[in-house]
C-alpha cells in the first residue's frame, strides 16, 4: 500500500498497483456562465454529491436570475467552496448550473468512471485531506480554492477496476437501502393506523375542549453549573423522536435558559412544531436537557392521555393547528407561540373503547421507531465503511462475481 508522508493530515492509503497523479494533470477548472439563466439549478451536498435543487427541501433564499451562474455539465466536478472540506463536491449526472461561488472542474482526460470519481471525491480521508488544505479563520469561512484542490494527489485504478468497484457498490448499496426502505415503510403503516384511529375516535364529535384544560406546561429550569457537564437533547422533523448529543461543559451552553426533561411528557420543538416535531419523553431521556425554545407539556387528565395528544397533532388536523400556531417571516424560521396554542381546542373522544388500542399503538409505534434510528445508525455507519474499503482498494473486488441482476456500470 502506498501511502503519502508530506502531509500529516492525509492518512490515506492505496494499492501499489494503483498510480497517483497530482489534479493538476487529471482535472482543469471551467467557468463558463449561463447567458440565459433557463438552466437547471443544481445543489452540492456532503450526503448526496449533486441533485437537482428541485429535488431536495430546500429553504434558503434563492436567486431571482440564474444568469451568470456557472454552468455544469454531465461527468463535470462542482464543489461547494464554502464546505468542500465537510466533503461537499462530487460528479454531476445532470446538466445545469451552480452557485457563482462553487468551483467547477473537468476531467482532462478519460482517466475516471464517472461514478468511481463520485464515490472518491467524498471518501472520508479524502476530505480530511481537504479540511487540512483550507484555510480560513474559523470553521464557517474555511475555503478550498482551485490553485490548491489541484495540488492533491488521486489514486487512479486501473479503468476496468473502476468499472468492478461502482458494480459491485451498486449490488451492496441497493441491498442495503432497500432494508432501509422496509424500516420506513412499516413505520410509515403503522404511523397511518394510528392517525385513522384517531380519525375514527373523533368522528362526527360535537365537543371540543381547550387544550389549556388538559395540559399544563411545566418550566423545569435551573441554574447552569459551568464546571458540570450536560447532554443537550434535539429533535427530529417528521415525528421521528429525540436525540441525545455528546455530553458538553456547562461553560460552553451559552447563555439560554435550560430545563431538565422529564418522563412522560409531550415534548414540542418551539421551532419546527410546524414540522411535526412532537414526541413523548421516556425514562431514559431524562439525561437530557433543552433550552428555552422547546416546550414540555404534562397531561392533566387521564380522559386526554398524552398518546391521544401526540397522535391527534400528527393528524392532518392536528398539524394544521401546529402550523397556524407557528409564525415567521420566511423559510423555517416559524417559531410556535405556545400560549396561542394552549388556547386552541381538541376534540373529545367518543369512542374510549379504542383508547387502551390507540395508547399501545402509539408506545409501539415510538419503540420501533428507536430500534429503527439505532438500526439504521449502525447499517449507515457500515455502508459508509464499505464504501471507503471498496473505494480505497481495501477491500479488493476484482474478483468478486456480480450477479446478473446487479446495475451495468
Amino acid at each position: 500500500m502506498s501511502t503519502n508522508l508530506l502531509n500529516p493530515a492525509d492518512r490515506r492509503t492505496y494499492p501499489a498497483r494503483w498510480p497517483r497523479m497530482r489534479g493538476k494533470r487529471l482535472f482543469q477548472e471551467v467557468d463558463e456562465r449561463s447567458q440565459t439563466g433557463d438552466e437547471e439549478l443544481l445543489s452540492v451536498s456532503h450526503i448526496t454529491g449533486i441533485t437537482p435543487r428541485s429535488q431536495k427541501n430546500v429553504t434558503m433564499f434563492e436567486a431571482e436570475s440564474l444568469v451568470g451562474y456557472k454552468k455544469c455539465k454531465v461527468g463535470d466536478i462542482a464543489a461547494n467552496t464554502m464546505w468542500t472540506w465537510q466533503g461537499a463536491i462530487g460528479v454531476s449526472r445532470y446538466d445545469g448550473v451552480v452557485s457563482p461561488a462553487y468551483n467547477v472542474y473537468r476531467q482532462k482526460a478519460g482517466f475516471y468512471h464517472p461514478g468511481y470519481l463520485d464515490l472518491l471525491l467524498r471518501e472520508s480521508k479524502l476530505v480530511d485531506v481537504y479540511h487540512s488544505l483550507s484555510t480560513g479563520v474559523r470553521a464557517s469561512r474555511l475555503r478550498l480554492y482551485p490553485d490548491v484542490f489541484l495540488t492533491i494527489d488521486f489514486p487512479v485504478p486501473p479503468r476496468d477496476e473502476q468499472e468492478q468497484i461502482v458494480r459491485f457498490l451498486d449490488w451492496k448499496i441497493g441491498a442495503i437501502d432497500y432494508l432501509l426502505s422496509i424500516k420506513e415503510e412499516t413505520l410509515a403503516l403503522v404511523r397511518e393506523l394510528i392517525v385513522s384511529t384517531v380519525g375514527s375516535m373523533t368522528k362526527n364529535h360535537a365537543d371540543e375542549v381547550a387544550m389549556k384544560r388538559i395540559m399544563r406546561l411545566t418550566e423545569n429550569f435551573f441554574e447552569v453549573d459551568a464546571t458540570a457537564t450536560y447532554q443537550k437533547a434535539g429533535m427530529y422533523n417528521r415525528g421521528r423522536g429525540i436525540f441525545l448529543r455528546e455530553e458538553m461543559e456547562g461553560s460552553d451552553l451559552g447563555d439560554s435558559k435550560f430545563q431538565r426533561i422529564e418522563k412522560n411528557r409531550l415534548m414540542i420543538s418551539g421551532q419546527f412544531a410546524w414540522e411535526d416535531a412532537v414526541y413523548i419523553t421516556e425514562a431514559k431521556d431524562e439525561e437530557g436537557i433543552v433550552s428555552h425554545r422547546y416546550y414540555l407539556l404534562q397531561a392533566m387528565t387521564e380522559a386526554f392521555p398524552l398518546e391521544y395528544i401526540w397522535a391527534y397533532f400528527i393528524s392532518d388536523k392536528g398539524a394544521t393547528t401546529l402550523l397556524e400556531c407557528s409564525h415567521g417571516a420566511a423559510g423555517r424560521n416559524r417559531p410556535l407561540n405556545i400560549r396561542e396554542l394552549m388556547k386552541r381546542t381538541i376534540p373529545v373522544p367518543k369512542d374510549m373503547e379504542k383508547m387502551n388500542l390507540l395508547k399501545r399503538t402509539v408506545r409501539a409505534y415510538m419503540s420501533l421507531q428507536k430500534i429503527t434510528e439505532n438500526h439504521e445508525s449502525i447499517i449507515q455507519e457500515w455502508k459508509t465503511r464499505l464504501i471507503s474499503d471498496v473505494v480505497t482498494g481495501k477491500l479488493d473486488v476484482r474478483n468478486i462475481k456480480i450477479p446478473a441482476h446487479a446495475k451495468e456500470a
